[in-house]
């Protein structure tokens, strides 16, 4: 099938972009906490739909560390969305002074639930974190995905249909990001629109529930027909060779 073709041609990620079974839909949001968290975790309760939360830790006050809690308290991932300030490439900084740093904004989202986060974005180049970036994440277990397609307009619902349209949910799965106060208005349309093309939308604790980061030797779209390869490059490129292709 032509997706994993371009996936295979395109790999070289260490960050998944794939669930590890098909017809899994990662559901992910970032750019939170914002004025827009509690109405996304109403429409996600009202249609019984798990989410990972990518959160940013700085200048947290009362009420956006409550909707944090409540996030989890929801059932939702707690993950971490990395300082969007830092750039991890710096050569002023040391990987010392990275780790510590990282640390710290790990430790803020642990002492607000009380459950070490697993899941991590932050910014990479062209797909790629630095390389003592990712050793950290490795070394502390932490799994950082890059997302399969990423709804820059929270309203693009035609992109969103396109990306659906090169996916088969008999033998892809995939990872969505969405910006919280871009799309909660239209949460509801997006999550009908991706559960009526057969596909469970999923948090990543489910999506990824066997990935190991320090294993070679995981498995993705995995169906009982068949699996599919590594997936490791973001929708843009899908569309965009896709449509060169076809």
């Amino acid at each position: 099938m032509l997706i994993n073709i371009l996936r295979f041609i395109l790999a070289g990620n260490s960050s998944p972009n794939c669930c590890q079974k098909t017809g899994m839909m990662g559901l992910t949001f970032d750019d939170g906490p914002s004025s827009a968290t509690p109405k996304i975790l109403t429409i996600l309760k009202e249609m019984k739909v798990k989410a990972t939360f990518h959160f940013n830790t700085g200048f947290l006050d009362s009420t956006s560390r409550g909707y944090i809690k409540k996030a989890h308290a929801d059932g939702h991932d707690v993950g971490l969305r990395t300082n969007s300030r830092r750039d991890y490439n710096t050569k002023g900084l040391s990987e010392t002074e990275v780790k510590k740093d990282l640390e710290s904004q790990f430790d803020v989202l642990y002492k607000i639930t009380n459950k070490k986060p697993v899941y991590v974005r932050s910014p990479t180049k062209q797909n790629q974190l630095p390389k003592h970036v990712d050793t950290y994440f490795v070394d502390k277990k932490k799994v950082h995905t890059t997302p399969s397609y990423a709804m820059h307009k929270g309203d693009d619902m035609k992109g969103l249909n396109e990306y659906l349209d090169i996916i088969n949910p008999k033998f892809d799965s995939g990872i969505l990001l969405l910006y919280e106060e871009k799309s909660a208005n239209k949460l509801k349309d997006i999550i009908k629109t991706i559960q009526k093309k057969g596909y469970s939308l999923v948090p990543l604790s489910t999506c990824l529930s066997n990935y190991d980061p320090k294993s070679s030797n995981v498995q993705f779209n995995k169906s009982k027909k068949e699996s599919g390869v590594d997936s490791n490059i973001d929708g843009t490129w899908i569309n965009l060779l896709s449509s060169f292709i076809l």
